[in-house]
């Protein structure tokens, strides 16, 4: 498949709950722990490939505990329970306490941004290959999933649709309880789109393999009021063109 044009953002943040002050020797402890995303996601994958460099270099055991939504990862890195939070845009949404962290009880957060991961790939709206679905527009209508508890993915949701001069009233919103749960949906034909990072993600592999198809819809650059729309909604987002992920060649 030929990528036209692609939305896509720094696509992980590994997150701590507090500051670390800075030293020429950092010592860590045998084992660490942190959330990540569901099991078989990309940042589910990552942090396992992170675990296997820790333990072949250092001898450190990483423990990887997947959370299904934003607030869930966050959370146990804000409380202390957990030293590391692997985050998407929901780190930033924290951060300033803003969409589903705009309450006293969870946001403004104090957090401090370890690593950022940037790649190739892009993130993206998917939709079946064999289906009437060819741009943003035509999700006019459809079922699009929305991944409770998740202020990113849902966030992501309505920058796409904004692209295309929707809004969440022109779709129907069909509830997910995770990412993994709404690409199994995806599969199974109960959705029409999900969005994704388009990389790294074994969800993503099985709904390519499935009988309907996977594809992406492209948001060309020429675009400018859609691009416009999209940022008013979420402007970490930002232009690329996507070489990497399932079901795109280079």
């Amino acid at each position: 498949m030929n990528m036209i044009a692609r939305m896509a953002l720094g696509a992980l943040c590994l997150v701590a709950g507090g500051a670390v002050a800075a030293d020429d020797t950092v010592t860590l402890p045998k084992t660490l722990v942190w959330t990540s995303f569901d099991t078989g996601s990309l940042g589910y994958n990552q942090s396992i490939a992170v675990g296997k460099a820790l333990e072949d270099a250092y001898g450190i055991s990483l423990r990887v505990l997947p959370a299904s939504t934003d607030l869930s990862r966050i959370a146990p890195a804000r409380e202390g329970r957990v030293p590391f939070a692997l985050a998407g845009s929901d780190a930033f949404y924290a951060f300033e306490g803003v969409l589903s962290y705009a309450t006293p009880d969870l946001g403004p957060q104090k957090l401090t941004a370890v690593d950022l991961a940037g790649a190739d790939n892009g993130v993206a709206m998917g939709v079946a290959e064999n289906g009437d679905i060819n741009s943003i527009q035509d999700l006019k209508g459809k079922k699009i999933g929305w991944v409770v508890s998740s202020p990113s993915l849902q966030s992501n949701v309505r920058a796409f649709l904004a692209f295309g001069g929707l809004t969440v009233d022109d779709v129907e919103l069909v509830d997910q309880p995770s990412y993994g749960g709404a690409w199994q949906a995806f599969t199974s034909g109960q959705i029409d789109a999900m969005t994704a990072v388009t990389s790294g993600s074994g969800v993503l592999e099985q709904a390519a393999a499935s009988p309907q198809g996977l594809k992406w819809l492209a948001m060309p650059f020429s675009d400018t009021a859609g691009w416009e729309r999209l940022q008013a909604v979420n402007p970490h987002f930002t232009q690329r063109k996507a070489t990497v992920g399932v079901h795109i060649d280079e």
